[in-house]
């Protein structure tokens, strides 16, 4: 017999998560330890993604989700409705035991890898609403109804941990867009659908003639131009490794034409509850701004610290001349590249350069 599971280390886990999204992945290892399964993943209830949060044991079991096509036929959608009126489902709920001894999902995608037992928690409410996937193997067995009923308990106290998710992810959005702003630089947050849902003020001033934003999409009368930018944001946000992709030329008459960037951030995109899954900056090369520093940070989440080694770097500095500059100790300035690469996503010096100046600098 289990031990009973500790809802409140799971619910201390997820509020942890809420307030820092680079603990979401802590959480769902504390949600499979807590309950004794495989490993737990965080999936949005309104459709699929390419990356969420998960647990380490279901990486392998995720790349054969991703990469044999299972993301587009996941059975346990069929259960949603379910789940958002009891806060808690299992595969029985939409399937007999019968049907998924012969179903795809279940011989052919789950079985390979030894999964078994599923348990689904409703966290969210309204349009952002998120199932904590917990899976067992079949050593592991299924859930027990009083394991269930445990759950269910769990289910109706996470409101408040999404509520705070969504709002600081949307705080995170708003203060990118208003450091774009101080750096005269126009920027534009998407959705997972690559609909335009927020723009600053630099923006709206470059989006009424030779582009605009029609049906929330961002459009030129360049139907070309159309096509390669709608092909860009799907790389962007479909593409779990991509972090930025190559720019886009929007021509304009008489006038020099808008280059366009799209970028991923895990700052403003790894929490589950953000409504913003990639950032477009528009450079206009007829005026270039320089960024500023806190544009660095709001976007990536850089210290200032952090921001100031960054700037100087791509500005032409090396590590040695920024270090006396910043009269710090090489081993120091190191460590904050090392940081910097992690938040930006990149993995090399050059790389790292590249972006930021392409991204923010519209050089």
């Amino acid at each position: 017999m289990r031990p009973a599971f500790d809802l409140e280390k799971m619910s201390a886990a997820l509020a942890s998560a809420a307030l820092d999204s680079s603990r979401w992945v802590e959480a769902m290892e504390t949600v499979a330890t807590s309950t004794g399964s495989f490993g737990a993943a965080m999936f949005p209830v309104v459709g699929p993604l390419p990356f969420v949060p998960a647990s380490r044991s279901l990486e392998r079991s995720f790349e054969a989700y991703i990469d044999a096509g299972w993301i587009h036929r996941d059975e346990r959608y069929r259960g949603a409705d379910k789940l958002i009126h009891n806060g808690i489902y299992t595969d029985f709920d939409f399937m007999s035991e019968q049907e998924m001894k012969k179903h795809p999902y279940y011989q052919e995608f789950l079985a390979p890898l030894r999964l078994q037992g599923f348990a689904g928690i409703k966290i969210g409410s309204g349009k952002n609403v998120y199932c904590i996937s917990i899976q067992r193997s079949f050593e592991q067995g299924l859930f027990s109804s009083t394991e269930l009923r445990s759950l269910q308990r769990l289910s109706s106290v996470l409101d408040s941990v999404a509520a705070t998710a969504e709002a600081l992810a949307f705080a995170r959005g708003e203060a990118a867009l208003s450091s774009f702003d101080i750096a005269s630089t126009a920027a534009l947050l998407l959705d997972r659908k690559g609909d335009v849902v927020r723009l600053n003020v630099a923006a709206e001033k470059l989006t009424v003639s030779d582009l605009q934003i029609v049906n929330r999409k961002l459009v030129s009368w360049d139907r070309e131009a159309n096509r390669r930018l709608d092909d860009a944001i799907k790389q962007l946000i479909w593409t779990r490794r991509a972090t930025s992709v190559r720019p886009i030329i929007f021509p304009r008459v008489g006038r020099s034409p808008i280059v366009i960037y799209g970028v991923r951030t895990a700052d403003l995109t790894d929490t589950p509850f953000s409504r913003f899954n990639a950032i477009l900056v528009l450079a206009d090369p007829d005026s270039r701004p320089r960024p500023a520093a806190e544009t660095l940070q709001a976007v990536f989440g850089l210290t200032p610290a952090e921001a100031r080694l960054a700037d100087g770097l791509v500005s032409g500095g090396d590590l040695n001349s920024e270090a006396e500059r910043l009269k710090l100790s090489r081993e120091t300035v190191r460590n904050q590249l090392k940081s910097i690469f992690a938040k930006t996503g990149t993995h090399r010096q050059s790389d790292l350069v590249a972006m930021l100046s392409r991204l923010l600098s519209g050089k």
